[in-house]
């Protein structure tokens, strides 16, 4: 434990006598054990963070019925809490860089321990709300430090295995808590409706205060740079138009402000990019390092982390609502549903290892594969069970989809983050994680506005509008793995490339991946390639011959 401590340790000179880098050394040791007892509590943050943003769903019908609110307000519990989360991810991994992560981590513990009192206290729905943005401030502290501790603690495989342990923390968070909402609200407690659900992090959050100083290892601080004020007020601006309009354009009928908040976006996230630029040009660090997005694997995955999260999180909401307002299921019986979404995804985790090992990109692309098939069976499912009936029709469909959302988890992070060095692991954590968030606090009201979009008045509406949601969640998904196949095509492409230069055979331009790299292009390169080193083997051997006759002669 002491040598992975000492890998924690982010501070620049050491102190007299060296002492500090001889532990790192030991700490880097192939043979030093990774201290796999201090993985639950750092996870127990994202399990916490996950189960509010997710379980939460499965009690908006009843918030909006006690609140008597539109849904406006019921999407701006998910996407407020996902805003916040997003808006202060990269800021709060630098408050961990200039200060004791674990400090940094207690702090968002506590501070997203009462948020989640004060939401279960709420007495309307403005000062939930509010108390949504608390929590997602909470989660902005600790997620960072959360991650870091991942890659600050575990190398090399033992990474792989955390950032495992992490994948299946969500999924399961994911599934488990829509059913055990259900449960809290089925059981009313005292008259408490979905109050529990909120409740809950309450004592788990106090447990795992009292436990991290005992478990999880201080890290020194460091010479970090100053936290870029401007550039998060910025990008949380640019973040806040698109949802705010997201979320009130629809049910106000798009006035002019919504048109002009949105227009005014695009200036703010050019601003951010400026400012990031000038950062950088004075040699100050960047709030957000632009280098990430010249490495078209990390841009690309990027990309597909975003749509992911926002197509996982508008299913997880449609549906619930579907289920509720459209077949008058209760809570409990709404989040049972949800168990073979679990299941799915705990055989995802099972398999996923071996399936990123032999796959790599391609493993996103059989998850996003696998979630389009399981789209479709729920939309026959559905159209199957009617407004009554049985419910064994939809299980099929969730089964698969949910083992295509757990492959996808569990493969987007190693890849993205694959060639990641320790020093840089922490800021494109947290990067990831951000854009992640964004991805589930864009998608929700993007969701909304097809599905109540496409409602009408009749029974039946509430089908009609779920189907037309989910057809759009699977065109959204097959560009996933689009864009999955093309980095494995691009990547395959240029490992070709690399290999016919290692052939030394010469070429009218320097190759490049990219789409037009063909199999019938990277067949012609290998053989060529083959040609090449049976041809410098023939000749080798002509001139050993010709210097054996050389030899006889004299």
């Amino acid at each position: 434990m002491a040598a992975y401590a000492s890998r924690a340790t982010e501070a620049g000179p050491p102190p007299a006598g060296g002492t500090t880098g001889a532990r790192q050394r030991e700490a880097a040791a192939p043979d030093a054990q990774p201290p796999w007892r201090v993985l639950p509590i750092i996870l127990t943050p994202v399990s916490m963070m996950t189960f509010d943003l997710f379980g939460v769903n499965v009690a908006l019908p009843s918030i909006q019925s006690m609140f008597h609110t539109g849904p406006a307000a019921i999407e701006l519990v998910i996407s407020g809490f996902s805003l916040t989360v997003a808006a202060g991810l990269i800021a709060a991994t630098r408050l961990g860089d200039l200060y004791d992560r674990r400090r940094i981590l207690a702090i968002g513990l506590a501070l997203f321990a009462a948020a989640s009192a004060a939401c279960g206290l709420a007495p309307n729905a403005d000062v939930l709300v509010s108390a949504r943005i608390a929590q997602g401030l909470g989660g902005a502290l600790m997620l960072p430090q959360a991650l870091a501790y991942l890659g600050l603690l575990f190398n090399g495989k033992n990474r792989a295995k955390a950032f495992g342990c992490y994948g299946l923390t969500i999924g399961l968070s994911v599934a488990i808590s829509q059913p055990i909402g259900g449960a809290l609200i089925n059981a009313d407690i005292a008259g408490s409706d979905w109050r529990p659900i909120f409740l809950l992090n309450v004592p788990i959050g106090l447990v795992a205060l009292a436990l991290l100083p005992r478990i999880a290892p201080m890290t020194r601080p460091k010479h970090a740079p100053r936290i870029d004020l401007i550039g998060t007020l910025l990008a949380s601006g640019g973040l806040m138009a698109v949802v705010v309009v997201l979320v009130e354009g629809r049910q106000q009928h798009w006035p002019l402000w919504t048109l002009l908040c949105l227009a005014f976006a695009l200036p703010l996230f050019l601003a951010f990019l400026g400012h990031q630029r000038m950062l950088r040009s004075q040699g100050i660090a960047p709030l957000v390092s632009l280098d990430i997005f010249r490495d078209q694997k990390s841009s690309v995955g990027l990309i597909i982390t975003f749509i992911h999260y926002a197509v996982m999180t508008s299913f997880l909401l449609i549906f619930a609502l579907y289920l509720q307002q459209g077949r008058h299921l209760d809570p409990l019986q709404s989040g049972l549903i949800f168990l073979p979404v679990g299941a799915g995804f705990f055989t995802a985790w099972i398999t996923a290892s071996a399936m990123i090992k032999r796959l790599r990109w391609q493993a996103v692309t059989v998850g996003a594969l696998a979630v389009c098939v399981g789209y479709a069976l729920l939309i026959l499912g559905v159209y199957e069970t009617g407004s009554n009936g049985s419910d064994a029709w939809i299980m099929p469909g969730l089964l698969v989809a949910g083992y295509g959302m757990g492959t996808m988890m569990s493969s987007i992070g190693p890849m993205v983050l694959k060639n990641t060095s320790t020093q840089e692991m922490t800021a494109a954590s947290a990067l990831l994680a951000t854009v992640m968030q964004m991805g589930s606090a864009v998608g929700v009201p993007a969701a909304a506005i097809i599905f109540y979009g496409t409602l009408g008045s009749a029974q039946s509406a509430f089908r009609h509008a779920f189907v037309v949601s989910m057809l759009t969640l699977i065109l959204f998904t097959l560009a996933v793995a689009f864009l999955a196949q093309f980095l494995s095509a691009t990547i395959s492409a240029r490992a070709a490339a690399h290999e016919v230069d290692s052939g030394q055979v010469v070429w009218p331009g320097r190759l490049q991946g990219g789409p037009w790299m063909t199999s019938e292009v990277i067949d012609t390169m290998q053989a060529a390639w083959e040609r090449g080193q049976q041809n410098s083997q023939a000749t080798a051997s002509e001139m050993r011959r010709s210097h054996a006759r050389r030899r006889r002669r004299n």
